[in-house]
């Protein structure tokens, strides 16, 4: 939550995290930080994001897309398609 700015992206990140932890799938997601983290370190470059994926505020949050679902309205369902 200390990489969002303002109610609007706190209550996105809540409402995935909880469908995150519904999933269990909180090590995916940690994964993920520990790769940004690195692929960051070593100056590495990645796309920037395509498909489903960029639909999840989580992914933008932490890195993995640098498109910003919020900007573009995009429904996290999209990415999480629980049914």
């Amino acid at each position: 939550m200390s990489r969002c700015v303002g109610e609007t992206q706190i209550s996105r990140a809540k409402e995935e995290l909880a469908i995150v932890e519904s999933l269990n799938a909180e090590h995916i997601f940690k994964h993920l930080i520990y790769l940004v983290d690195q692929w960051r370190s070593q100056d590495l470059v990645w796309g920037v994001g395509r498909g489903s994926s960029v639909s999840c505020f989580l992914l933008f949050v932490i890195g993995v897309n640098k498109i910003n679902p919020l900007d573009y309205d995009l429904d996290h369902h999209e990415f999480f398609k629980i049914k």
